[in-house]
């Protein structure tokens, strides 16, 4: 016999045989009609069928389907699992919220079972209200395509046989087979915009085409098609030209901003995927790299840093944070400013290299001295004359991330003898009698 689940998975080269199919029931028509040919293809094919249903608790009905379903379930030998939708757990726009539930729930089915597949009955009615709900409301190039028939998730397979098949021919059937099943009437009820879409538009587009559900098809296709293509190409860019750590990720300012304006975006959404980033943020951060300013630091969201070096852009996956230094140093000893960075004083040694920046020559003497984060105003006397600190740090190029840990080498006086790593005084160059050695360690 015919059969629409079977017929499916045939033209989707997907395998029923010894399988495990989670199938999502509310016991509305589609998926008591779904549930019906998963049954009667269990007469042709060995595999096993386990029901997830929900009662979402909003009406007194609930009750009287979800005892019909697990009453069904047991004459059928069927498994079944039921949870309950509590609002008031999860308040916010109701659909949405219970849309998140259900799938959350069918996950963990999935995993209870160690299912292939979870089969839901959405159809090309369904598809068509997302489709129009997503135009209106905006999404991303996936999202214009409406559902898809097959998705792969981690460990299993969504499967949506009915897709392509209009309302009515499920009506149809139903009605051929005297399936049982239950109306939600709150689906009459035009507080919802996909209710609405469904009794005002929808009939209004079959009225201008009969055949307007396979044009939404084609629709899908072209636009599925398309992201596949998009996909490919921000892909092989992110492989040339991004660059990631356990914090961030980083690239050119130059070479990202040759690309279209749509690809542009398109990366900044890849890259950022874990964070779930919305338009506007995507939008934020397009001004930011555009910005004129060689060095800014910005906070996009709680869970993403947006950072600027002049030609380098990072995006840190946490909150930057620089604590400030200010520590006193009096005998030779091992000093640590941070988990990255220690200031290490010893006696003079020949083997020691003393020309390096990051290396300094002082007196025992003299101490003690003072390493500590730069202020404001803070100046340095170099042979060429008196600096701001800020201004040498920008003639040297020194990113933002780095100026916010510079420190400062300050005598008993407070007069500034070196900006370590970077530069020396010229009072410090001066001395010639010198009996320790103070070097900077950082980690790459």
């Amino acid at each position: 016999m015919s059969n629409l689940v079977i017929n499916f998975f045939i033209e989707n080269n997907l395998s029923l045989e010894n399988k495990t199919i989670v199938v999502g029931v509310s016991t509305g028509i589609d998926s008591m009609v779904l549930l019906d040919e998963l049954i009667r293809a269990h007469e042709l094919i060995n595999f096993k069928i386990v029901v997830a249903h929900v009662n979402h608790q909003m009406r007194l009905q609930s009750i009287e389907e979800e005892q019909f379903i697990k009453e069904f379930c047991h004459k059928k030998g069927i498994d079944i699992r039921i949870s309950y939708f509590d609002y008031n757990l999860h308040p916010g726009n109701f659909q949405e919220e219970a849309r998140k539930f259900r799938y959350q729930f069918f996950e963990e089915v999935i995993n209870e079972f160690h299912g292939d597949y979870l089969l839901l009955a959405h159809h090309a009615n369904d598809n068509m209200e997302t489709i129009i709900m997503r135009l209106l409301r905006g999404s991303n190039l996936r999202g214009y395509a409406g559902m898809e028939p097959v998705v792969q998730q981690s460990n299993y397979l969504i499967v949506r046989p009915f897709l392509l098949l209009l309302k009515d021919e499920l009506i149809r059937i139903a009605k051929e087979r005297e399936i049982i099943y239950f109306e939600d009437e709150t689906n009459k009820e035009k507080t919802y915009t996909r209710n609405r879409i469904r009794h005002e538009i929808i009939p209004s587009i079959f009225w201008e085409n009969p055949e307007a559900h396979w044009q939404f098809a084609k629709f899908s296709e072209v636009i599925r098609n398309a992201d596949e293509e998009i996909k490919k190409i921000v892909k092989q860019f992110i492989e040339d030209n991004v660059k990631f750590d356990e914090q961030r990720v980083f690239f050119s300012q130059k070479t990202f901003l040759k690309q279209s304006l749509f690809l542009q975006k398109e990366i900044l959404f890849a890259i950022t995927k874990k964070v779930l980033l919305g338009h506007k943020n995507i939008e934020e951060i397009l001004k930011l790299i555009n910005s004129k300013k060689p060095n800014i630091i910005s906070k996009v969201t709680g869970k993403l840093t947006f950072v600027k070096e002049y030609d380098k852009i990072s995006l840190y996956f946490t909150e930057l944070k620089f604590p400030k230094v200010h520590m006193v140093i009096s005998a030779c000893g091992e000093y640590e400013i941070d988990e990255n960075r220690k200031v290490i004083v010893s006696e003079k040694n020949n083997d020691k290299n003393i020309l390096k920046n990051n290396t300094l020559w002082y007196n025992k003497s003299m101490l003690p001295i003072i390493i500590r984060s730069r202020k404001k105003g803070d100046k340095i006397q170099l042979l060429t004359g008196t600096k701001k600190v800020s201004d040498l740090l920008t003639d040297k190029k020194i990113g933002i991330i780095k100026r916010e840990q510079v420190l400062v080498l300050e005598d008993k006086n407070q007069n500034i003898l070196a900006v370590l790593g970077i530069a020396k005084s010229k009072h410090l160059l001066a001395l010639k009698d010198y009996d320790i050695i103070i070097t900077l360690k950082e980690n790459e």
